[in-house]
């Protein structure tokens, strides 16, 4: 069970598990890494065990948005949430997290109360999409971009600059190009300095097409900003590596990259109390979990919403829309 698991494990010899209960507690007692490894390789034989007769009857009855799911779910980093051992507040997820973090991996509703009701559930920010069909909406509905959409895309470009502090590395917020656009931070570095652009996609969004394949759409989303801004970092005299993550923790290469070369960073400057590269993913990953729970809840909350001052408030909400809208074509 524990075979290659790393160094740590592997000096310890511990090839079998004990099979008396009090031996068994004992070994995990004794080494606590141990219990986050076999918790992980436990996560992964039962995802794996059910991943292919799934996506098999998704692909049968032509889910392609569930198999998008299924194999975002698979990618790079996206179970490190379950593994995650809470040694600090903000690897910490309330319960209500936790549920809803379940409730999206398996494509659930974001409440129970939902499959009680009769007929469509339509969306009440787009009025489009059934929550019945897209369980997920929330991470793709429009209504969601100023707000929640915002703040789990800036909470992890704080996660990223924190990091960058504690590892003595001078960080910039949202620096400007040469044709006045901007990115989201720049990382300066001895040798070079790196900007860098944070997005986060969902698979299951409608504008994405196809069965899909672990961090497919990332990989999609990474290359857009690369083809936005490449070439404009380039003139600058800096390099250009794009962060693209998906809602289910999911990641890409270039975001391996980046947080391999903050973690040394932190050990050529003599950071006092580094962070490493297990911990920032763990972070990373329990913000976007967190984030993503609160999309869940706000979405729920918001079809709830059947009282006649909130649908006053809508209506004024896209009549100040439409007036903005007017007033910058006008003036365009």
């Amino acid at each position: 069970m524990f075979v290659g698991c790393g160094d740590q494990i592997d000096p310890l010899k511990l090839k079998l598990l004990p099979t008396e209960l009090t031996a068994f507690l004992r070994q995990f007692h004794n080494h606590p890494n141990l219990a986050t490894k076999f918790q992980k390789r436990l996560c992964d034989i039962v995802w794996n065990d059910s991943f292919d007769s799934l996506i098999e009857e998704y692909t049968s009855i032509g889910d392609l948005a569930s198999c998008r799911r299924l194999h975002s779910h698979k990618g790079f980093g996206a179970g490190r949430v379950w593994t995650l051992n809470p040694i600090s507040p903000m690897l910490q997820l309330e319960n209500s997290h936790l549920q809803m973090k379940f409730r999206e991996q398996f494509g659930a509703m974001p409440a129970a109360w939902m499959y009680y009701v009769d007929g469509p559930l339509m969306c009440r920010g787009c009025g489009k999409v059934d929550f019945k069909k897209v369980p997920a909406h929330g991470h793709h509905c429009p209504d969601f971009r100023r707000q929640e959409h915002n703040d789990r895309h800036d909470a992890v470009c704080r996660e990223f600059v924190a990091a960058g502090k504690r590892n003595l590395i001078p960080v910039q917020w949202t620096p400007h190009l040469p044709n006045g656009k901007v990115t989201d931070l720049a990382f300066v570095f001895p040798q070079h300095t790196i900007q860098t652009d944070i997005t986060i996609v969902s698979a299951e969004a409608p504008s994405k097409s196809g069965a899909g394949g672990p961090a497919q759409a990332a990989e999609r989303a990474a290359n857009v900003k690369i083809n936005k801004y490449s070439e404009l970092v380039a003139t600058a005299g800096n390099l250009f590596i794009p962060m693209a993550f998906e809602t289910s923790g999911t990641y890409t290469r270039q975001v391996s990259i980046l947080l391999k070369r903050m973690r040394d960073a932190g050990v050529e400057n003599g950071a006092p109390y580094p962070i490493g590269q297990r911990e920032m993913r763990d972070r990373l990953a329990a913000i976007i979990a967190r984030y993503n729970a609160l999309v869940y809840i706000r979405a729920c909350n918001r079809q709830r919403a059947d009282s006649v001052e909130y649908a006053l408030h809508q209506a004024e909400k896209r009549r100040r829309r439409r007036r903005s809208a007017a007033a910058r074509a006008t003036s365009g």
